[in-house]
Protein backbone atom coordinates (compact mmCIF):
# COMPACT_ATOMS: atom_id res chain seq x y z
CA UNK A 1 0.00 0.00 0.00
CA UNK A 2 1.33 3.83 -0.75
CA UNK A 3 2.78 5.29 2.00
CA UNK A 4 0.39 8.33 3.29
CA UNK A 5 2.11 11.92 2.92
CA UNK A 6 2.33 14.96 4.77
CA UNK A 7 -0.58 17.42 4.24
CA UNK A 8 0.92 19.36 1.24
CA UNK A 9 -0.74 22.80 2.58
CA UNK A 10 -4.35 22.28 1.11
CA UNK A 11 -5.80 20.62 4.09
CA UNK A 12 -7.87 17.62 5.52
CA UNK A 13 -10.72 18.44 7.00
CA UNK A 14 -12.33 19.01 4.00
CA UNK A 15 -16.38 18.51 3.17
CA UNK A 16 -18.88 18.26 0.62
CA UNK A 17 -17.84 17.97 -3.56
CA UNK A 18 -14.41 19.67 -4.11
CA UNK A 19 -13.31 20.99 -7.49
CA UNK A 20 -9.86 20.52 -8.24
CA UNK A 21 -7.59 21.82 -6.13
CA UNK A 22 -5.04 23.31 -8.75
CA UNK A 23 -6.92 25.13 -11.54
CA UNK A 24 -5.62 24.67 -15.57
CA UNK A 25 -3.67 28.12 -14.67
CA UNK A 26 -1.69 26.84 -11.84
CA UNK A 27 -3.63 29.32 -9.47
CA UNK A 28 -5.20 27.52 -6.17
CA UNK A 29 -8.91 26.35 -5.94
CA UNK A 30 -9.29 29.03 -2.79
CA UNK A 31 -11.09 31.79 -2.17
CA UNK A 32 -10.15 34.14 0.65
CA UNK A 33 -12.63 35.61 2.67
CA UNK A 34 -12.48 38.27 5.73
CA UNK A 35 -9.40 39.30 4.23
CA UNK A 36 -8.02 43.06 6.33
CA UNK A 37 -8.06 45.51 3.85
CA UNK A 38 -4.33 46.44 4.83
CA UNK A 39 -3.01 43.21 3.37
CA UNK A 40 -3.89 44.00 -0.39
CA UNK A 41 -0.80 44.82 -2.27
CA UNK A 42 -1.63 46.64 -5.25
CA UNK A 43 1.71 46.00 -6.36
CA UNK A 44 1.61 41.81 -6.50
CA UNK A 45 -1.79 42.17 -7.51
CA UNK A 46 -0.50 43.98 -10.99
CA UNK A 47 2.14 42.19 -11.46
CA UNK A 48 -0.03 38.86 -11.43
CA UNK A 49 -3.18 39.55 -12.68
CA UNK A 50 -4.54 38.85 -16.38
CA UNK A 51 -3.04 41.63 -19.10
CA UNK A 52 -7.00 42.38 -19.31
CA UNK A 53 -7.56 43.80 -16.02
CA UNK A 54 -4.48 45.32 -16.12
CA UNK A 55 -4.70 47.40 -18.83
CA UNK A 56 -8.00 47.74 -17.87
CA UNK A 57 -7.20 49.17 -14.43
CA UNK A 58 -4.38 51.11 -16.14
CA UNK A 59 -7.02 52.91 -18.49
CA UNK A 60 -9.27 53.27 -15.26
CA UNK A 61 -6.65 54.98 -13.65
CA UNK A 62 -5.76 57.39 -16.39
CA UNK A 63 -9.50 58.77 -16.89
CA UNK A 64 -10.31 59.21 -13.25
CA UNK A 65 -7.32 60.95 -12.16
CA UNK A 66 -7.68 63.21 -15.66
CA UNK A 67 -11.10 63.69 -14.94
CA UNK A 68 -10.61 65.03 -11.04
CA UNK A 69 -8.38 66.97 -12.58
CA UNK A 70 -10.76 68.46 -14.95
CA UNK A 71 -13.42 69.47 -12.47
CA UNK A 72 -10.96 71.38 -10.62
CA UNK A 73 -9.74 73.08 -13.25
CA UNK A 74 -13.61 73.82 -13.97
CA UNK A 75 -13.73 75.24 -10.66
CA UNK A 76 -10.93 77.20 -10.51
CA UNK A 77 -12.64 79.14 -13.76
CA UNK A 78 -11.95 78.68 -17.08
CA UNK A 79 -11.15 82.34 -17.67
CA UNK A 80 -7.65 81.02 -16.12
CA UNK A 81 -7.60 78.98 -18.88
CA UNK A 82 -6.32 80.65 -22.39
CA UNK A 83 -7.57 79.64 -25.46
CA UNK A 84 -11.02 78.49 -23.88
CA UNK A 85 -13.07 81.71 -23.48
CA UNK A 86 -16.38 81.12 -22.25
CA UNK A 87 -18.70 81.24 -24.16
CA UNK A 88 -17.32 77.94 -25.90
CA UNK A 89 -18.81 76.19 -28.60
CA UNK A 90 -17.49 72.68 -26.63
CA UNK A 91 -18.53 71.82 -23.72
CA UNK A 92 -16.50 73.29 -20.29
CA UNK A 93 -15.69 69.66 -18.63
CA UNK A 94 -14.81 68.55 -22.07
CA UNK A 95 -12.37 71.19 -22.35
CA UNK A 96 -10.83 71.03 -19.16
CA UNK A 97 -10.62 67.87 -19.52
CA UNK A 98 -8.70 67.37 -22.91
CA UNK A 99 -5.87 70.27 -21.09
CA UNK A 100 -5.88 68.23 -18.02
CA UNK A 101 -4.61 65.19 -20.21
CA UNK A 102 -2.10 67.42 -22.20
CA UNK A 103 -0.72 68.17 -18.95
CA UNK A 104 -0.89 65.03 -17.36
CA UNK A 105 1.29 63.50 -20.56
CA UNK A 106 3.30 66.55 -20.66
CA UNK A 107 2.14 66.66 -24.17
CA UNK A 108 1.34 70.80 -24.09
CA UNK A 109 0.29 71.44 -27.86
CA UNK A 110 0.10 75.19 -26.61
CA UNK A 111 -3.41 76.00 -27.85
CA UNK A 112 -4.60 76.48 -24.46
CA UNK A 113 -2.18 77.60 -21.22
CA UNK A 114 -3.25 78.04 -17.49
CA UNK A 115 -2.88 81.66 -15.81
CA UNK A 116 -3.12 82.27 -12.40
CA UNK A 117 -1.58 81.29 -9.14
CA UNK A 118 -4.36 78.36 -8.09
CA UNK A 119 -4.58 77.40 -11.78
CA UNK A 120 -0.63 77.19 -12.28
CA UNK A 121 -0.29 75.21 -9.10
CA UNK A 122 -3.23 72.83 -9.97
CA UNK A 123 -0.71 72.14 -12.90
CA UNK A 124 2.14 71.51 -11.33
CA UNK A 125 0.97 69.17 -9.43
CA UNK A 126 -0.77 67.26 -11.93
CA UNK A 127 2.17 67.06 -14.33
CA UNK A 128 4.22 65.75 -10.93
CA UNK A 129 1.37 63.11 -10.98
CA UNK A 130 2.14 62.43 -14.20
CA UNK A 131 5.46 61.71 -14.53
CA UNK A 132 5.14 59.31 -11.67
CA UNK A 133 2.13 57.54 -12.62
CA UNK A 134 3.94 57.06 -16.19
CA UNK A 135 7.18 55.62 -13.85
CA UNK A 136 4.77 52.94 -12.25
CA UNK A 137 3.60 51.78 -15.06
CA UNK A 138 6.61 51.34 -16.77
CA UNK A 139 7.88 49.52 -13.88
CA UNK A 140 5.32 47.46 -13.71
CA UNK A 141 5.58 46.54 -17.50
CA UNK A 142 8.53 45.89 -17.17
CA UNK A 143 7.85 43.55 -14.12
CA UNK A 144 5.50 41.59 -15.75
CA UNK A 145 7.78 40.52 -18.57
CA UNK A 146 11.06 39.95 -16.65
CA UNK A 147 9.13 38.09 -14.09
CA UNK A 148 9.98 34.57 -14.74
CA UNK A 149 7.44 32.01 -14.95
CA UNK A 150 7.21 28.45 -16.65
CA UNK A 151 4.46 28.35 -19.39
CA UNK A 152 4.08 24.35 -19.84
CA UNK A 153 1.02 21.97 -21.12
CA UNK A 154 -0.27 19.11 -19.53
CA UNK A 155 -1.80 16.48 -21.41
CA UNK A 156 -5.74 16.89 -21.40
CA UNK A 157 -5.93 13.57 -20.10
CA UNK A 158 -4.42 11.01 -17.79
CA UNK A 159 -4.68 7.42 -19.40
CA UNK A 160 -4.18 3.94 -17.69
CA UNK A 161 -1.76 2.28 -20.38
CA UNK A 162 -0.32 -1.09 -20.68
CA UNK A 163 3.06 -0.80 -19.08
CA UNK A 164 5.91 -3.96 -19.02
CA UNK A 165 3.20 -6.14 -18.27
CA UNK A 166 0.78 -4.38 -16.01
CA UNK A 167 -0.95 -1.07 -16.08
CA UNK A 168 0.35 2.37 -15.49
CA UNK A 169 -0.95 5.90 -15.19
CA UNK A 170 0.63 8.48 -17.61
CA UNK A 171 0.15 12.10 -18.17
CA UNK A 172 2.47 13.99 -20.33
CA UNK A 173 3.74 17.37 -20.28
CA UNK A 174 5.48 20.35 -22.56
CA UNK A 175 7.14 23.36 -23.05
CA UNK A 176 4.62 25.94 -24.92
CA UNK A 177 8.01 28.65 -25.06
CA UNK A 178 10.23 28.13 -27.91
CA UNK A 179 13.13 28.67 -24.96
CA UNK A 180 15.79 25.98 -22.93
CA UNK A 181 14.47 24.50 -20.00
CA UNK A 182 16.53 22.05 -18.13
CA UNK A 183 16.84 20.41 -14.90
CA UNK A 184 13.48 19.38 -14.36
CA UNK A 185 12.10 17.50 -11.77
CA UNK A 186 8.56 16.51 -10.98
CA UNK A 187 6.68 15.68 -7.56
CA UNK A 188 3.44 13.68 -7.61
CA UNK A 189 0.47 13.08 -5.15
CA UNK A 190 -2.82 12.25 -5.02
CA UNK A 191 -5.69 12.87 -2.69
CA UNK A 192 -8.30 10.81 -1.94
CA UNK A 193 -11.36 11.13 0.34
CA UNK A 194 -11.92 8.87 3.60
CA UNK A 195 -14.19 9.22 6.49
CA UNK A 196 -12.29 9.26 10.10
CA UNK A 197 -14.54 8.46 12.92
CA UNK A 198 -17.72 9.32 10.42
CA UNK A 199 -16.17 12.81 9.27
CA UNK A 200 -14.86 13.13 6.03
CA UNK A 201 -10.64 13.44 6.05
CA UNK A 202 -8.63 14.29 2.77
CA UNK A 203 -5.70 11.43 3.01
CA UNK A 204 -2.19 12.41 0.61
CA UNK A 205 -0.26 10.33 -0.97
CA UNK A 206 3.02 10.11 -2.45
CA UNK A 207 2.76 8.45 -6.19
CA UNK A 208 6.25 7.23 -7.48
CA UNK A 209 7.76 7.70 -11.20
CA UNK A 210 9.37 5.62 -12.66
CA UNK A 211 11.62 8.60 -13.36
CA UNK A 212 11.18 11.90 -11.69
CA UNK A 213 13.47 14.20 -13.33
CA UNK A 214 14.90 14.64 -16.97
CA UNK A 215 18.11 16.87 -17.69
CA UNK A 216 16.09 18.82 -20.87
CA UNK A 217 12.46 19.14 -22.50
CA UNK A 218 12.79 20.01 -26.11
CA UNK A 219 10.08 18.18 -26.78
CA UNK A 220 7.11 16.39 -24.43
CA UNK A 221 7.91 14.18 -21.39
CA UNK A 222 5.92 11.21 -20.70
CA UNK A 223 5.51 10.58 -16.82
CA UNK A 224 4.71 7.09 -15.87
CA UNK A 225 3.21 5.89 -12.18
CA UNK A 226 3.13 2.02 -12.00
CA UNK A 227 -0.18 0.71 -10.68
CA UNK A 228 1.06 -1.53 -8.31
CA UNK A 229 0.55 -3.08 -4.65
CA UNK A 230 2.57 0.50 -3.97
CA UNK A 231 -0.12 2.51 -5.62
CA UNK A 232 -2.49 3.69 -4.19
CA UNK A 233 -4.71 3.31 -7.74
CA UNK A 234 -4.01 -0.53 -7.19
CA UNK A 235 -7.15 -3.00 -7.38
CA UNK A 236 -9.34 0.55 -7.32
CA UNK A 237 -12.00 1.36 -10.91
CA UNK A 238 -12.76 4.68 -12.38
CA UNK A 239 -15.95 4.83 -11.02
CA UNK A 240 -14.44 3.89 -7.43
CA UNK A 241 -11.61 6.50 -7.83
CA UNK A 242 -14.52 9.09 -8.51
CA UNK A 243 -16.75 8.35 -5.40
CA UNK A 244 -12.91 8.50 -3.61
CA UNK A 245 -12.81 11.98 -5.41
CA UNK A 246 -9.47 10.69 -6.58
CA UNK A 247 -7.15 13.57 -7.86
CA UNK A 248 -3.98 13.91 -8.49
CA UNK A 249 -1.31 16.71 -8.03
CA UNK A 250 1.72 17.95 -10.08
CA UNK A 251 4.63 19.86 -9.24
CA UNK A 252 7.02 20.69 -11.29
CA UNK A 253 10.27 22.65 -10.99
CA UNK A 254 13.05 23.24 -13.58
CA UNK A 255 16.02 25.95 -14.85
CA UNK A 256 14.83 28.00 -17.53
CA UNK A 257 17.69 29.36 -19.80
CA UNK A 258 16.09 32.30 -20.57
CA UNK A 259 15.32 33.49 -17.14
CA UNK A 260 18.30 32.11 -15.86
CA UNK A 261 16.26 31.35 -12.72
CA UNK A 262 14.39 27.82 -11.75
CA UNK A 263 10.84 28.06 -12.53
CA UNK A 264 7.48 25.83 -11.04
CA UNK A 265 4.33 24.98 -12.56
CA UNK A 266 1.77 23.67 -10.62
CA UNK A 267 -1.14 21.55 -12.05
CA UNK A 268 -4.17 18.73 -11.11
CA UNK A 269 -6.09 16.04 -12.49
CA UNK A 270 -9.20 15.11 -11.23
CA UNK A 271 -10.79 10.97 -11.87
CA UNK A 272 -12.80 12.41 -14.44
CA UNK A 273 -9.92 13.02 -16.53
CA UNK A 274 -8.75 9.66 -16.47
CA UNK A 275 -8.99 7.50 -19.43
CA UNK A 276 -8.79 3.58 -19.39
CA UNK A 277 -6.93 1.69 -21.97
CA UNK A 278 -5.17 4.67 -23.87
CA UNK A 279 -1.69 5.13 -25.10
CA UNK A 280 -0.05 8.68 -26.14
CA UNK A 281 0.74 8.95 -29.62
CA UNK A 282 4.10 9.83 -30.82
CA UNK A 283 4.35 13.50 -30.93
CA UNK A 284 7.71 14.06 -32.57
CA UNK A 285 9.43 12.78 -35.97
CA UNK A 286 12.26 13.38 -37.93
CA UNK A 287 12.43 15.41 -40.96
CA UNK A 288 14.27 15.04 -44.33
CA UNK A 289 16.90 17.86 -43.32
CA UNK A 290 17.59 16.18 -40.44
CA UNK A 291 15.55 18.51 -37.89
CA UNK A 292 13.45 16.77 -35.59
CA UNK A 293 9.56 18.76 -35.67
CA UNK A 294 7.69 18.57 -32.82
CA UNK A 295 3.72 19.09 -33.12
CA UNK A 296 2.22 20.42 -29.83
CA UNK A 297 -0.86 19.58 -30.71
CA UNK A 298 -0.27 15.65 -30.13
CA UNK A 299 0.77 16.08 -26.92
CA UNK A 300 -2.97 15.35 -26.20
CA UNK A 301 -3.45 12.69 -28.94
CA UNK A 302 -4.13 8.57 -27.89
CA UNK A 303 -4.83 5.89 -29.26
CA UNK A 304 -7.27 3.22 -27.61
CA UNK A 305 -5.54 -0.08 -26.70
CA UNK A 306 -6.61 -3.30 -24.81
CA UNK A 307 -5.40 -3.52 -21.06
CA UNK A 308 -4.19 -6.99 -19.89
Amino acid sequence: MARQSLDPGLGEKLSGNLRRVINNDGSYNVVRTNVPLSAFTPYTYLISTTWGRFFSIIAIGFIVINLVFALIYLLCGLENLHGVEPPTSMNPLLSTFYFSIHTFTTVGYGNISPSGILTNAVTIVEIFIGLLYVALITGLLYGRFSRPTARLVYSKNMLITPHNGGRALMFRVANLRDNIMMELSAEVLCMIKTEDNNKPTRRYMKMELERNTVVMLPTSWTLVHRINEDSPMFNLSIPELKQMEFQVIIMIKGFDDTFSQTVHSRFSYTADDIVEGGRFVISYFTREDGMIEFDMERVHEFDRVELP
